[in-house]
């Protein structure tokens, strides 16, 4: 009878219940420290900061007392005292001519009769236009519109009883007699300020350059509302005013602009100068208050980001929760029921542990299927499970036994002396008796090597040999097939016993009593070969080698697994009767570990091979010695070693072609061409079938014909031969590509091909680069290649045209360079984020994406593109250098002034990380759409990579971003390429490796030479151009780079007129050519 599932305690929901427990286990430990770190940012929300902050603080304290609206920093400033200028003034009175100075007509004059008019002071006298009065000065061109509060305070210079229209009557009647002197002009200001006419008070402060005047046209502009110019006005003449006038006041009156203009900490400094010169000011009260407002400004930001990382955390809580809830749902709706779990538990039994009592496993049909069907009493349950405890603890207990050294010098394969073996077993290897010590050493059939001559073979052999072969179209079309050969990359290969005439299958089944379908009785157990006795002379020298030790000295790794062996290796099994030849049982031992990944444990058997007194067929163990040793090289001397081994095996069986294809792949490893192509000739000769030799003489035959740009031997020597480091456990980055230095003077022989070719060798860095090697952006031009002779440049057309929006005449005015503030080394260092999206091109991306689909933030909801199926290198440029170190871009920062680009994906009012969501699922929908997949590599459309590049970039990971851009340049049309060019250009020059750019940029240029982005990041490029001059490797591994810090100023100005001729109201544009005219004195030569 069928047991009942449901009777079996926890058997019935075993396999559910594990799947489930696992999950939950892992799920909840991850919410509960998403709710640790919830409560973490909920305690760190104080409600109540900013009344504590203005309690506790003693700026905010101080700050108190003053009232910190506008109106406290526009406050009006003179240095103008009336009853010091002596000025000598003409007046009429009562008809009879009169001098007075000012002074005495304050204390003696009376005041004018009502009936004598007043004139008014106006300054009229004619001035040209000029930058010296301030013409270019937003504020002075509109300053018949401007208007300010009478500024009555300034009464307070005059007594009481002095009138002010008095005052502006003797001051208009000095402008008549004198209209260009200064204390008059500086009076009348005074008088329309104080009668609130900011345009009078304008037109006469601007027309002379005293101090006193300067500072009060700045006071004025500052309380009409242009606090900026009034800053630019104090900051152009702050020295000329501090050399005449060292006064607090200039300085509280540059704090207030600088405050109404947020540049608070400058304000500052401006306050503490002003309060240490006069601490009568409240100066000290200024300065309190904006400290006040810094601090607390920098607490409120803190608490908004803790703010938003709750909320994340909080709706990364609920998602991971829904997540949860619907795959525990999936999970009890796909479960098989409990009678199917419980026979898989049992069948699991069954294959690991063989028979056992209490149970009854058979095999069935079923609707034309094979099946098994386990029956097991209830009342056995119990004692089943004992029974299956048992079995499992000396399971255990002999592969620990196996584990141990073993001095039988036999392939431990069989069970140990203490299992309780089943019926089937026992008798099995009762059958075996007859056989035990028959090792069955002599040949069944006639060796494979050297082949019979045939009709096939010989029409091969008269192809490969022919010195044409292959020819220069075939290495072309094939080019991305030929990887460049290092000792990672080398054949896994094996010489099967069958080529000396040994039927393997006949070992491991016939002779050891089982019919061709019949399985092996359990367990299988791993063949352990041991610590073999009493080895020859001759196999404990060899493996003293140091490339054997190498080898002996790894440990078992998935990283070394050998899989593409599998297919050959079957069925391995033995007995402690030493069934057939010990060398082969041995051999087929090395060949599972090779396959499994633990080279040691292969060495292991190969030594027990060699030992086996079989030297007719030691090159069996010869060559997958030299495989190992070939493959874990460390040093050159080990491919020396493994030479060595290899001429062993050529000794023993000179007809075997995989010895001399081993040899020739040593030879090429070792730089020496001539004996790699003699090798591999042999190796095609002795079986002209043999793919894995053919496969290397097209390599060896392509290595000269392929042309510079696609890998050929000049290309090698022009880039260094591409290598794995040789270094042990050294960390290899994910995308490393290394160059070796030219070794090739320490052979003792020149190749006949070899050739003298003049080449710029660009140096690799040895080690992944680092912040501790490289200090300074232009260092990364080391590791760059060379600048290409023929420069993009612009249409002539394009120059002169652009001229006319910023004409020589202009540049040459006396105050061409007031207003600019870029420097040449922010011109350099800080590159401009560049982008061009597909819908200039008139791509319509609804036709890709849904923009309003509405997305969840989730972290791994990014728009990784997918890998490329066939790669051009040439159209993904994947000769540049910079593609190689984009794992390496130390300077490289996230793009954050491409976030507002990135988001009018969606919603402006989206984060990005649901525009990256949105854009992943646009990838996902893509691969289901038979018209977007056609011909994309991984079913993804060119302009959904196109747009995820911007996502890549905001974040700052360059590795993804040229992902994104190769799956772009290989998959769209020719003429929609320069999208992606000019993000690659300009991530290169963020970057610092500015050749590349350069050639990025002038691809992008012929593709759309009136492209405004490619235009004006090709500017930008010649406008942080260095001269390399030489680099200097230190035994530190640290690089010294020698540049001249001159950009190609020429053809920056040519790009950024050619921009300002397709966008002649592009300003960066038009301010980088006066940054370039007025720090560098040069002027476009043209």
């Amino acid at each position: 009878m069928a047991i009942d599932s449901e009777k079996v305690p926890g058997l019935s929901a075993h396999l559910f219940g594990c799947v489930v427990g696992n999950l939950h286990k892992r799920t909840f430990h991850a919410l509960r420290l998403i709710q640790e770190a919830i409560r973490a940012h909920e305690n760190l929300d104080d409600p109540y900061l900013e009344s504590k902050l203005r309690s506790t603080n003693p700026d905010c304290i101080r700050a108190s007392k003053l009232n910190t609206n506008k109106e406290t920093f526009s406050v009006s400033y003179s240095l103008v005292n009336p009853l010091k200028e002596f000025v000598l003034f003409t007046l009429f009175v009562a008809g009879k001519l009169t001098f007075f100075f000012l002074e005495t007509i304050v204390e003696t004059v009376s005041a004018i009769e009502g009936a004598l008019a007043r004139a008014v002071p106006y300054c009229k006298v004619d001035l040209p236009f000029s930058m010296y009065a301030f013409e270019h000065f937003e504020a002075i061109q509109l300053r018949n519109t401007l208007s300010v509060a009478p500024e009555k305070e300034l009464n307070r210079t005059f007594p009481s009883r002095f009138r002010l229209d008095d005052f502006g009557h003797y001051v208009a009647k000095a402008l008549e007699k004198n209209p260009t002197n200064v204390a008059a002009l500086n009076l009348a200001g005074l008088y329309w300020r104080i009668k609130g006419s900011a345009p009078n008070a304008i037109e006469c402060f601007r027309r002379e350059e005293r101090t006193e005047i300067i500072f009060a046209l700045g006071n004025l502009l500052h309380k009409a509302g242009y606090s900026g110019e009034a800053a630019v006005l104090y900051q152009n003449y702050f020295q000329l005013v501090l050399t005449d006038l060292d006064d607090a006041l200039v300085h509280l009156a540059y704090g207030d602009a600088l405050t109404l203009t947020m540049n608070r900490t400058e304000a500052i400094t401006e306050f503490e100068i002003a309060h240490s010169k006069n601490p009568s000011l409240d100066a000290i009260y200024k300065a309190s208050a904006l400290k006040c407002d810094l601090k607390l400004i920098s607490e409120m930001e803190k608490q908004h980001s803790n703010l938003e990382q709750t909320i994340s955390l909080k709706n990364s809580q609920k998602e991971r929760f829904e997540h949860v809830r619907k795959l525990e749902e999936s999970i009890r709706r796909n479960s098989a029921d409990a009678e199917a779990r419980l026979q898989a538990s049992l069948i699991y039994d069954y294959f690991t542990y063989g028979s056992l009592p209490y149970v009854d496993c058979r095999g069935l049909e079923q609707s034309g299927r094979s099946m098994m069907h386990c029956y097991l009493r209830d009342s056995d349950w119990s004692r089943y499970r004992n029974v299956v405890d048992a079995r499992h603890q000396r399971m255990v207990k002999d592969v620990l036994c196996r584990a141990a050294p073993n001095n039988n010098g036999t392939v431990l394969w069989t069970v140990s002396d203490g299992d309780t073996a089943s019926t089937e077993l026992l008798s099995f290897l009762e059958a075996l008796k007859p056989m035990y010590g028959v090792t069955m050493d002599e040949p069944m059939t006639k060796p494979l090597y050297p082949l019979e001559p045939d009709n096939i073979n010989n029409k091969l052999l008269k192809n490969y040999l022919n010195e044409n072969w292959p020819n220069r179209t075939y290495c072309e079309t094939n080019r991305w097939f030929l990887f460049p050969l290092n000792h990672k990359t080398v054949p896994q290969l094996f010489m099967s016993p069958e080529n000396k005439g040994f039927r393997v299958s006949d070992l491991l089944v016939k002779y050891l009593g089982l019919s061709p379908l019949q399985e092996h009785p359990l367990p299988w157990n791993s063949p352990f070969c041991g610590s073999l006795a009493s080895p020859s002379r001759f196999v404990s020298s060899l493996f003293k080698l140091e490339g054997v030790k190498r080898v002996l000295s790894l440990s078992r790794s998935e990283e070394f697994a050998e899989k593409e062996l599998k297919p050959l290796f079957q069925r391995l099994t033995g007995t402690d009767g030493e069934i057939g030849p010990r060398w082969i049982a041995f051999n087929l031992a090395a060949l599972y570990w090779r396959i499994i990944g633990a080279p040691r444990l292969a060495v292991e058997c190969i030594h027990g091979a060699l030992a086996a007194n079989a030297d007719q067929y030691a090159d069996v163990a010869l060559t997958q010695l030299a495989q190992l040793v070939i493959r874990f090289a460390s040093e050159e001397e080990h491919f020396s070693d493994a030479a060595a081994i290899l001429n062993l095996a050529m000794k023993v069986d000179p007809n075997e072609p995989i010895t001399h294809l081993l040899s020739g792949i040593v030879s090429h490893l070792q730089s020496k061409h001539r004996s790699a192509l003699k090798y591999s000739r042999a190796a095609v000769v002795l079986d002209p079938q043999m793919e894995s030799a053919v496969d290397f003489l097209v390599y060896l035959r392509c290595y000269k014909k392929i042309p510079l740009d696609y890998g050929g031997e000049e290309s090698l020597k022009r880039i260094s031969e591409i290598s794995t480091p040789l270094l042990p456990n050294f960390p290899v980055s994910q995308t490393e590509v290394l160059y070796t230095g030219d070794d090739l003077g320490n052979n003792d022989y020149t190749e006949a091909w070899e050739e003298n070719v003049a080449v710029d060798i660009i140096p690799f860095p040895e080690f992944p680069l680092s912040s501790y090697q490289i200090l300074d952006r232009r260092q990364m031009l080391m590791y760059d290649a060379a600048l290409p002779e023929v420069l993009p440049l612009p249409p002539k057309d394009l120059v002169e045209s652009g001229l006319k929006y910023l004409p020589m005449v202009r540049v040459l005015e006396a105050n061409f360079c007031s207003n600019g503030k870029t420097t040449l080394s922010m011109l350099r260092e800080q590159a401009t984020s560049t982008w061009v999206s597909v819908t200039a091109k008139g791509v319509n991306m609804e036709e890709f994406m849904d923009l309003s689909a509405p997305v969840p933030a989730l972290a791994g909801f990014e728009p990784v593109c997918p890998e490329l199926d066939m790669p051009s290198p040439l159209k993904t440029f994947d000769h540049l250098p910079a593609y190689h170190l984009r794992d390496q871009f130390i300077f490289y920062k996230p793009e954050i002034g491409l976030e507002k680009a990135f988001k009018t994906l969606g919603n402006e009012k989206e984060r990005i990380e649901h525009v990256a969501g949105r854009l992943m699922l646009a990838m996902k929908v893509s691969k289901l759409n038979s018209n977007t997949r056609s011909r994309q590599d991984g079913g993804v459309h060119w302009t959904l990579s196109t747009a995820s590049t911007l996502y890549w970039r905001v974040k700052g990971d360059a590795v993804n971003a040229i992902k994104c851009l190769r799956h772009s340049l290989n998959n769209a049309p020719s003429d929609m390429t320069d999208v992606a060019l000019v993000s690659m250009a300009n991530i290169y020059h963020q970057a610092g490796l500015l050749h590349s750019a350069l050639i990025s940029g002038g691809a992008a240029l012929t593709i759309s030479p009136k492209l405004v982005a490619v235009h004006v990041t090709l500017a930008d490029i010649y406008a942080s151009m260095v001269t390399l001059l030489s680099y200097l490797q230190t035994s530190s591994f640290k690089a010294r780079l020698q540049t001249v810090e001159a950009g190609d100023y020429q053809h920056a100005l040519q790009f950024y007129y050619s921009t300002l001729s397709l966008q002649k109201n592009f300003g960066p544009a038009k301010d980088r050519i006066r940054t370039i005219y007025c720090h560098t004195g040069k002027t476009i030569e043209f």
